[in-house]
């Protein structure tokens, strides 16, 4: 899984994307990428995929996988072309919610 997470983070930093949602629907998990006005969306993720996902990015925020408190933020570090970057990442209230969020920021 921290395959997936880092090179999802790579395509987020290569593409030039400033906000992510991962949206955990019915069918499929999605992840959608924006960037100035345009959007692309990522093949579908298999539906056991999400919690992990899910877990893996709040492992790296240094938060509590097994917690879902209401409105739980928390940000990565990191270096891409010798550039820093903060990615902050909102969480949803449960496993099953919808949509986590990750906004980049170049520092």
């Amino acid at each position: 899984m921290a395959r997936a997470v880092n090179f999802l983070i790579q395509s987020v930093l290569i593409c030039g994307c400033s906000k992510v949602v991962i949206t955990n629907s019915d069918s499929h998990p999605k992840i959608v990428m924006s960037a100035e006005n345009q959007e692309s969306t990522l093949p579908e993720l298999p539906r056991h995929v999400y919690p992990k996902l899910i877990a893996r990015y709040k492992r790296m925020c240094a938060l509590d996988p097994a917690d879902y408190s209401p409105g739980q933020t928390g940000s990565i570090r990191v270096i891409w072309n010798k550039e820093p970057y903060q990615i902050e990442v909102a969480f949803p209230e449960t496993p099953n919610s919808v949509d986590t969020v990750l906004t980049i920021v170049k520092l």
